[in-house]
């Protein structure tokens, strides 16, 4: 089990396991249009609700959602894993990311995703294979999603909504 809090550093970012304590920063962020129009948007209860799903994954599987800031700790957005029970033979671990319209198109989110998956691999020896949920359509994150070494593997649907599945192994990976 991973003892929070777990913190990665970049050179510009610092990324820590987003809590509760982040419910209104969520909400704010998931307010912004461009988040809004791939992700939804989320009121304070349903902002607190997946923040304790997140930290639930956190105690479980030693893994989760980062919240990103920048290094004098300005939040700019989340970036880190969510496991899906219901994808897959028996369930699938996501990378995902969503950055504040302040932050995006300057390799932030890219930067976030390269440490996250860093760390994962180092430190989780179970999990073979990481996905990334992209909506049809959204050209930044597949931008991001293959610059940190995922590939398109599939069209499916999550929740009544298609998605365009994109993976990456440890084995590829590694071999970068």
């Amino acid at each position: 089990m991973v003892r929070l809090p777990v913190t990665l550093t970049t050179p510009r970012l610092r990324l820590r396991a987003l809590t509760v304590k982040d419910a209104a920063r969520l909400v704010h962020l998931h307010a912004e249009a461009h988040v809004q129009a791939w992700l939804g948007t989320f009121d304070l209860t349903a902002a607190s609700a997946r923040l304790e799903r997140f930290e639930q994954q956190w105690a479980e599987f030693g893994y989760g959602m980062f919240a990103v800031e920048s290094v004098d700790r300005q939040f700019m957005g989340r970036c880190g894993f969510v496991h899906w029970p219901e994808m897959g033979d028996s369930g699938e671990t996501e990378i995902g990311w969503a950055l504040g319209s302040a932050w995006v198109g300057r390799g932030f989110a890219t930067e976030a995703a390269r440490a996250c998956l860093s760390w994962f691999w180092a430190r989780d020896r179970t999990v073979e294979k990481v996905t990334a949920m992209i909506a049809p359509g959204n050209q930044a994150s597949v931008a991001v999603a293959e610059s940190v070494g995922l590939r398109h593997e599939r069209s499916d649907v999550f929740r009544g909504n298609p998605i365009e599945v994109y993976s990456v192994t440890r084995k590829s990976s590694f071999a970068r």
